[in-house]
């Protein structure tokens, strides 16, 4: 077998802490214009509440992957899974990983209307991703899962990210900023562009799920699960908002 070890790509905690600073730097802001899906100031201790427990539960992750010993499971769930690619192909991992920069920067844009910022959506989507890759990778680091890539003829080793597989933390982050924004597309006024960015953002989603599985990273339960998680916590976030008004 062919073994590649390269460190674990930090990315992701970049973009926890970098969430972070966005999200709290939002409080201080008031627009009666914005939409209205939460006056985010009305509620303001729920949101620190939210921020501070997810920055807590991104350091509890971050020391138990630093402490963790591994214990890689090889698992598949019957039908779904035979569609698995087990070569690893890097053209479908940078081609995922742009899908996804895409979804993001698509999901941002729709945060603005007209010529100002829409805080109360800009804090729902942040939160929204910020709960949903914490809960990916506490559920990544439980689960152990084995890669596609790890298990075939040629099969090849890229560290610790072998056994991060169950759930997909590209699906379930797109699905969250796609939930959010279908969320305050037809929950909120908004203009036909950011209905049809949120559509955007949604089919971007789905592109990056199926990338995911033909690099070889994602059985496709994994996608499955991911899209699942988090649409469903942009949905529960969602109807929070609504009901703190």
């Amino acid at each position: 077998m062919k073994t590649n070890y390269i460190a674990l790509n930090n990315k992701y905690k970049s973009v926890y802490m970098t969430l972070l600073i966005l999200c709290i730097s939002f409080f201080p802001f008031k627009n009666n214009n914005n939409l209205q899906a939460q006056n985010i100031n009305s509620n303001i201790p729920l949101h620190v509440g939210i921020y501070t427990a997810n920055a807590g539960w991104y350091f509890i992750n971050h020391q138990w992957e630093k402490n963790l010993q591994p214990n890689p499971q090889t698992w598949t769930v019957p039908v779904i899974d035979k569609a698995a690619v087990y070569n690893y192909n890097s053209s479908a991992v940078v081609a995922s990983d742009a899908s996804i920069g895409a979804t993001l920067l698509l999901s941002g844009l729709q945060c603005i209307d007209g010529n100002k910022i829409d805080w109360p959506h800009a804090n729902l989507l942040a939160q929204n991703l910020f709960i949903t890759a914490n809960l990916t990778q506490s559920v990544k680091l439980s689960f152990q899962r084995n890669r596609p890539y790890t298990q075939g003829a040629n099969g090849v080793s890229k560290g610790n990210d072998d056994f991060y597989s169950f759930f997909s933390g590209h699906s379930s982050v797109s699905a969250a900023a796609a939930t959010t924004g279908l969320w305050v597309a037809y929950h909120t006024p908004s203009s036909q562009a950011q209905k049809t960015m949120a559509w955007t953002v949604a089919g971007l989603s789905l592109t990056t799920g199926v990338l995911r599985i033909a690099a070889g990273k994602h059985y496709p339960s994994d996608v499955l699960v991911g899209w699942i998680v988090g649409s469903s916590v942009a949905l529960l976030n969602g109807v929070i908002f609504s009901a703190s008004r």
